[in-house]
């Protein structure tokens, strides 16, 4: 049976989080740099400057918006969790589909982990199942004639099969 933590523990674990916090968001400064610069970097090789630019400052503004107008709450990192979910849709796109880009998103939910709230996987997981289904869907249905407009969501076939396994094994992966 647990018990109850002494106002003097309390005060501790208070400090110790709010330290850990902290710490964990001077990380993330320099993660969203990377991965802005990284989208930058990627706009070379299909001339996507302006969704590298454009998407990148988006995401950038709505993390620190949330973070200064929400000082006394943790909604920063939920809108965190979104926008680095946001980045891997960007860099998909940006790379024409590059089945290696998906890779980013486990980064991202490993990176949240130094928040310690599961929590946080929850807006990942969801954003990169309605992203996956989404364009799965335009790319197979909606956009497949060649010469017309793309959608560059992945170079494999992806078919429903492929599409219920990756999203299982994604949302595994970040629960």
């Amino acid at each position: 049976m647990k018990t109850k933590a002494s106002l003097n523990e309390q005060d501790y674990l208070h400090s110790f989080m709010s330290t850990m916090t902290q710490k964990s968001d001077t990380i993330i400064n320099y993660v969203l740099v990377v991965y802005f610069l990284l989208g930058i970097g990627l706009s070379f090789k299909y001339d996507t400057f302006e969704i590298g630019v454009g998407v990148g400052t988006l995401n950038l503004l709505a993390y620190y918006s949330a973070k200064f107008f929400m000082k006394n709450s943790k909604f920063y990192q939920y809108v965190l969790s979104v926008i680095l979910a946001i980045f891997m849709a960007q860099y998909i796109y940006q790379m024409h589909g590059l089945f290696e880009m998906h890779f980013t998103v486990f980064i991202a939910s490993t990176i949240l982990i130094i928040y310690q709230n599961w929590k946080l996987q929850i807006p990942l997981t969801l954003l990169v199942i309605l992203h996956h289904a989404g364009l799965a869907y335009l790319q197979n249905f909606v956009f497949n004639d060649a010469n017309g407009l793309q959608v560059y969501f992945s170079q494999v076939n992806f078919d429903l099969e492929t599409l219920i396994i990756h999203t299982v094994l994604a949302a595994v992966v970040f629960l």
